[in-house]
């Protein structure tokens, strides 16, 4: 439990030297804000904030590395919309870069050393403001990059998604969903949702995390692309929105044949993010039923790109 904070405010006369008499007759106030209050305050602040203050006092410490307070932490940083991670690498180093949605302005950013990169890296979805990265030559690591610590993973809750292909890895057009449970380690084989057209080639079909749900797509030939996300709450498959490749075509390299994939939902702008393996832009979207406004977000060569929430997890982590 925070200890309540204590704030002494004094009145001066405005000569610097004072008497003796004035010294006895100066007023001073005490003013003490309650614990959930400060907590209320704390828990808003920006993580790199936070950790400094675990210097001020050993209450302040033992409740910021509190389960309890990560949680209502991130319970906040979820009820905003979301942060955009960037993400490039080098030989030797690859960099995280935490932007903010609606500018795109970069905030935070943190270069990590590490061994020669060979091949390409991948970077996981965000959880909880954890990410993965790995590769060919460098294992599977945990970073948070608002605290700036990493780990190597030992364990994860819920599932993992992903698409089948060929006897040879390529996309088919005999396309099933694969479910990995974490918890129970058990694979789980099914059919693609009944909204997906049956005998759709693999690599029309995007999946992936949208807004904390799984969301699955197609890319029709008419070059129109729908997204579906599901609602665990009732167990059924939602339509969210449509895009037109035709209209996005002119800020992705003319490309129409390879579908798009969202990155994060604006709750405040009412608009989704959108972006293309590989291509160096990324598209916002109107959400509004009848709109058909698109806007090109981001220009230039950001690497990979995640949403991301700030948060207080791997406190206890070093490099």
């Amino acid at each position: 439990m925070m200890a309540s904070m204590v704030i002494y405010q004094r009145s001066f006369p405005m000569k610097q030297r004072e008497t003796k008499r004035r010294r006895k007759g100066r007023r001073e106030w005490k003013i003490e804000i309650p614990n959930d209050v400060m907590e209320e305050i704390v828990k808003r602040l920006p993580v790199r904030s936070i950790m400094r203050f675990q210097a001020v006092s050993k209450h302040w410490e033992s409740m910021i590395k509190t389960r309890d307070f990560g949680a209502r932490h991130m319970a906040h940083q979820r009820s905003k919309d979301p942060k955009l991670m960037f993400v490039s690498y080098g030989q030797y180093h690859i960099r995280f870069e935490q932007r903010d949605m609606e500018t795109t302005s970069i905030e935070e950013s943190l270069c990590l050393k590490i061994e020669e990169i060979k091949g390409a890296i991948a970077i996981s979805e965000c959880c909880d403001g954890l990410v993965c990265f790995y590769g060919l030559t460098d294992a599977v690591r945990v970073i948070n990059m608002a605290t700036e610590t990493s780990l190597r993973p030992s364990f994860a809750n819920g599932s993992l998604y992903w698409l089948t292909g060929d006897e040879r890895g390529y996309p088919s057009t005999q396309t099933k969903l694969i479910v990995f449970d974490i918890h129970t380690e058990m694979f789980q084989v099914t059919s693609t949702p009944p909204f997906i057209t049956p005998d759709a080639s693999g690599d029309k079909i995007g999946l992936c995390n949208l807004d904390g749900r799984l969301c699955i797509s197609e890319l029709k030939g008419d070059c129109k692309q729908e997204f579906w996300w599901r609602v665990e709450e009732c167990n059924k498959w939602e339509r969210i929105f449509s895009v037109d490749l035709n209209s996005t075509s002119c800020w992705f390299g003319g490309i129409t044949s390879q579908p798009l994939t969202p990155l994060a939902i604006s709750r405040d702008n009412n608009k989704v993010v959108l972006s293309l393996t590989y291509q160096g832009s990324l598209v916002d979207f109107d959400l509004d039923p009848d709109s058909t406004v698109y806007h090109l977000y981001y220009s230039g060569c950001y690497g990979l790109a995640v949403p991301y929430f700030p948060s207080l997890s791997l406190v206890h982590a070093t490099f």
